[in-house]
């Protein structure tokens, strides 16, 4: 493997945080339960409130 060559390309190119949360929820499903960003609760509907925003 060449050294200048990274193994994860997409997360080379993922620089900006939108781009990293919409990686991350690629390769993590589940992620909404970890830590929901705005791009997270508009873009993907949850049958569950975000937690950022408790509704009990």
């Amino acid at each position: 493997m060449p050294p200048h060559r990274s193994p994860s390309p997409t997360f080379s190119i993922s620089t900006t945080a939108s781009d990293r949360a919409l990686a991350n929820d690629l390769f993590n499903p589940f992620g909404i339960f970890r830590k929901p960003t705005f791009v997270h609760q508009y873009a993907s509907p949850s049958p569950i409130p975000p937690i950022s925003h408790p509704t009990t």
